[in-house]
């Protein structure tokens, strides 16, 4: 006859994939209303605008200016943080 007594390993298991589910859930929670926030403010605070114009070597050995380099860096993370709040978490079935 069939059980629905689970296995010491599905318990196990479901118990692995609930805390994993539950820490990446918190973890974005975390990432998007205090992680990033709190960058974008200090990144500002260190008053940027008096060196925009400064050249300097990027990325990929790409010459460009801190006003070029701060504004891809903004639309990236922007991207992420975007990419991070539509990120779908799979629920425990």
């Amino acid at each position: 006859m069939f059980s629905n007594k689970k296995t010491p390993h599905e318990i196990d298991s479901e118990f692995s994939f609930m805390n994993y589910t539950n820490q990446l859930a918190a973890e974005r929670q975390y990432l998007l209303t205090e992680a990033f926030p709190d960058w974008k403010h200090k990144l500002c605070a260190t008053r940027l605008d008096r060196h925009l114009d400064l050249p300097f070597l990027g990325p990929r050995g790409r010459e460009t200016t801190v006003r070029e380099w701060f504004t891809e860096l903004q639309e990236t993370v922007m991207a992420w943080t975007q990419e991070g709040r539509m990120l779908e978490i799979p629920d425990f079935e």
